[in-house]
């Protein structure tokens, strides 16, 4: 019997899997029959899952592209770029003027394969292919440690990645031979704690990186009943959330004072303490620092959320799967086929903030959850959430139709007549995300129509009359033609992820978390940049440092900032990069990317110029060269301001599309740039769709046409000089010059500048993790 005979299915599930890469490949020249069936993106994603532990899968709504993703991650690269503050970059050897904040993408040195990551408060974690965790930051930001304090003090700070060397608990914690390690599968991150689930379905608390704690109870752990094992956890701002396969959500809060669960991590804590060898200090092994953990096991009692009301309105007429649908990817990352509409209706994500949690269910809905009063002192607490719920002064679930049903979405002020921007026919919401006091719920084209993607973003509210938490919707028009598969918040920052591997970012500037250049650099009106000339001058000056104005309208993250220049051709040569993930908190963002040129700019043999510069600690450090400008979503920029004439030079893209440009691969057609379509009708380079993003809160802000910043040198206007290694120190109180500090050979190019006068301190304006 030929192979060919067989049905599709049974090649894909097992005759596939079966065969190694090498053959594999061999099979798919074969034939265009074996072609097309090795070129299967479900296969593929499954493959990544299989062979490289890679569950990210489950937190985008990602559609194709995973035969490239399986061949980049081999060798995947981490940038983070924000705050500096604890280490949280992972970069050691930062310049004086961006310790306090990195505004562009920096390479993170892991020796690992990351296949995942996610950001806390302060911290970054991340997942290998080996199912090891890597952190670096601090878990908890506000305190410190001692030099010879070890890891068990949740403020201990890891400024490079190090890895936390994880076994499951010994019947004694001395007994470390009767232990054995034990591989992560998903994490999540909290504001000063995160969690995680292991293959064996077990959840693990990390309130130290020192000391993991695997959490025993019989609601979550050890059922013997698959449709009870935990799919997900997720961390709120100060609580853990876990969901199972039937949809069931258990929370607690791990720092609430005088409950059982604290008093047995202080207990146990002070124990280990006393015997002085369980501090966890690090170690290096196998060329890498490592974090030896000691593991505890302790029981919990979750509280268990109400069930979600059984009154939930049918959606599958706006269903564009005709009735048949059920999430692409649940929560544990497995793939799940359509279903008829009569599977019963369960959670399958959940989504947490600061006190409020979001749920969505396989028929589409989404909910909210109002947890606020849950971490109160124990035993006062859960008890008083419970009753709340019982008495029904408090709502439980409460179903949210603006962000589930497609006529409710119709009325949102962006698809008025006057603007036009077409509605959606219809939608379905796959994907929710949330931190802090914002949430979004969001789908792709599969099951949105006509749009490209649909990003409902909400933010948190309460009812005046009846103190109800409510979140009002806001509509970016950018991102509908983007085919958005993952989204991430920041205390006060966004980050959209398309499918073509392109990152957008928006929002509150929050000391670089954007990731849209050096402000300095970058020309006036630009994302990212700043607005006033005056405040250009004076920061290009050095004299002092005025924070640039957030960025209302999407704008693409370029990653060449520190591509290096060769000496003698002087030259940049940016590679082609494809992000596969991001992650963001507080006021930072990471990404987890590929390059596709199969190695990175940073390291191509051809370019060796490599000077240095010394900082006070005598942390070396390449040069760094001053980023391009950053190219704005289709859409427009936030402020549609007259040309300010800013020559083209070489450190600078063309507006013009390039079809061999970097970030023109992989499922993005080609855009033309001008509204006309004609190149020399306009020199506008934005999208004739309207910039600002539209919300249901408040007036309507006109919509501005006109004019964007040229980057191609037409008009005139000063020359725009950049800073070609200008040491400045930034501080709390602002940016000074410090033009002493200039490496040799430079001091030529470098104007001279008076005295930098003292600046008051600059004291915190937002709460979030930078206060």
């Amino acid at each position: 019997m030929p192979i060919t005979d067989l049905p599709v299915e049974l090649i894909l599930d097992h005759v596939l899997p079966a065969l190694d890469l090498h053959s594999l490949l061999a099979l798919a020249q074969t034939s265009k029959f074996f072609g097309a069936l090795c070129s299967d993106d479900t296969f593929w994603r499954l493959k990544l899952k299989r062979d490289y532990n890679f569950t990210s899968n489950a937190d985008t709504a990602r559609e194709s592209g995973w035969k490239v993703i399986y061949k980049g991650i081999r060798k995947p690269s981490v940038y983070t770029w924000g705050n500096a503050g604890q280490g949280r970059l992972g970069v050691k050897g930062l310049p004086k003027e961006y310790r306090s904040g990195v505004p562009f993408p920096v390479k993170v040195d892991i020796k690992a394969r990351i296949v995942s990551l996610v950001a806390g408060g302060w911290s970054f974690h991340a997942l290998d292919d080996a199912g090891r965790i890597y952190v670096w930051g601090q878990l908890l930001g506000e305190g410190f440690a001692l030099k010879g304090d070890g890891f068990s003090e949740p403020c201990k700070c890891a400024s490079t990645p190090h890895r936390l060397q994880v076994n499951y608990p010994a019947p004694e914690p001395t007994d470390e031979a009767a232990s054995r390690p034990v591989k992560f599968t998903a994490l999540s991150c909290g504001r000063a704690h995160s969690a995680a689930l292991d293959s064996e379905n077990n959840a693990w608390l990390f309130t130290s990186w020192g000391r993991p704690i695997q959490l025993t109870s019989p609601l979550i752990h050890g059922t013997g009943n698959s449709a009870e094992a935990l799919v997900q956890v997720e961390c709120g701002w100060g609580f853990v959330s876990m969901l199972n396969g039937s949809g069931m959500v258990y929370v607690f809060w791990p720092g609430t004072p005088g409950a059982e669960f604290r008093q047995a991590v202080d207990n146990l804590n002070r124990t280990l303490d006393e015997s002085g060898e369980h501090k966890a200090s690090s170690i290096e092994a196998e060329h890498e620092d490592v974090i030896p953990c000691t593991s505890l096991a302790i029981s919990v009692s979750p509280l268990a959320l109400p069930p979600i009301p059984d009154d939930l309105p049918d959606l599958s007429s706006a269903d564009p799967g005709s009735g048949s649908f059920e999430a692409t990817v649940d929560a544990s990352g497995k793939v799940v086929e359509a279903q008829h509409s009569d599977e019963g209706l369960r959670l399958v994500r959940i989504a947490a903030g600061d006190d409020f949690l979001v749920g969505l269910t396989n028929k589409g809905h989404v909910l909210a959850i109002d947890l606020w009063g849950g971490g109160r002192t124990a035993p006062e607490g859960t008890g008083w959430l419970k009753e709340q719920w019982r008495t029904r002064r408090k709502p439980g679930w409460v179903y949210l139709p603006q962000y589930s049903e497609v006529e409710q979405v119709k009325e949102n002020p962006v698809f008025a007549s006057d603007t036009g921007v077409q509605p959606p026919t219809k939608m379905k919401i796959t994907h929710i995300a949330a931190h802090f006091n914002s949430f979004t719920a969001y789908s792709v084209s599969k099951s949105t129509s006509p749009h490209a993607s649909l990003v409902l973003l909400g933010k948190k509210d309460t009812d005046t009359t009846t103190q109800e938490l409510t979140f009002p919707q806001t509509i970016y028009p950018s991102l509908l033609q983007e085919s958005i598969i993952s989204l991430q918040l920041g205390d006060y920052h966004q980050a959209a992820l398309a499918s073509n591997g392109r990152l957008y970012t928006w929002g509150q500037f929050s000391d670089g978390a954007l990731g849209l250049g050096d402000p300095v650099d970058l020309p006036l009106g630009a994302p990212g940049g700043y607005t006033r000339q005056q405040d250009l001058d004076v920061a290009r000056d050095g004299r002092r440092w005025a924070t640039p104005q957030g960025v209302s309208d999407p704008s693409e993250v370029r990653f060449d900032h520190l591509v290096k220049r060769d000496d003698q051709l002087g030259e940049r040569k940016p590679s082609k990069k494809f992000v596969v993930s991001v992650a963001a908190s507080g006021w930072h963002t990471g990404a987890l990317v590929i390059d596709l040129d199969g190695d990175t700019a940073e390291e191509n043999a051809g370019l060796k110029a490599k000077a240095a510069e010394e900082n006070d600690d005598r942390a070396v450090f390449d040069s760094w060269y001053p980023p391009p400008v950053a190219r704005p979503m289709p859409g427009g920029w936030p402020h549609q301001l007259p040309s300010t004439g800013v020559p083209h030079t070489s450190n600078q893209p063309s507006t013009e599309h390039d079809p061999h440009d970097p970030y023109s691969t992989f499922e993005s057609p080609p855009f033309n740039p001008h509204a006309s379509g004609n190149p020399s009708s306009s020199s506008s380079g934005h999208h004739p769709l309207p910039g600002p993003p539209y919300s249901t809160q408040g007036p309507n802000p006109p919509i501005r046409h006109g004019p964007a910043v040229q980057r191609d040198g037409a008009g005139g206007g000063p020359t725009f000089t950049p800073r070609f290694g200008l040491a400045v120190e930034r501080g709390r109180g602002g940016l000074r010059g410090n033009t002493s500090r200039v490496p040799a050979g430079l001091a030529a190019f470098m104007p001279q500048h008076p005295p930098a006068p003292t600046l008051p301190e600059r004291h915190p304006e937002h709460r979030g993790s930078e206060e």
